[in-house]
């Protein structure tokens, strides 16, 4: 048997892949509901586009710059708003801002 890592090398690389791994279990978007649309490559008015292209609905602002919460499904719109360059993400309450933007 091989041995990559021993001792305290092995140990940290557990916890980091333990925390990677529940860190991306909290961001995961739910299947519908409020999600956050973090624009990655791109702006976040051609992501908020395609996602109401998509049949979202826009709740608010996120506290990450240029972040956006919007209510929908997320199987609907994935594609589009990654496409469109921004990147969905679950609402957590630490990330998203209390900001309404009136109907």
């Amino acid at each position: 048997m091989v041995k990559l890592f021993s001792g305290p090398v092995a140990v940290a690389a557990q916890c980091m892949l333990a925390i990677g791994g529940i860190g991306s279990l909290l961001l995961a978007p739910p299947a519908k509901g409020p999600l956050l649309i973090v624009p990655v490559a791109g702006s976040s008015v051609g992501a908020l586009n395609a996602a109401i292209g998509a049949g979202a609905r826009l709740v608010g602002k996120g506290t990450v710059p240029g972040s956006l919460i919007v209510e929908g499904r997320r199987d609907a719109m994935m594609i589009a708003v990654l496409r469109a360059g921004g990147l969905i993400v679950a609402a957590q309450p630490g990330l998203c801002g209390r900001t309404e933007i009136p109907a």
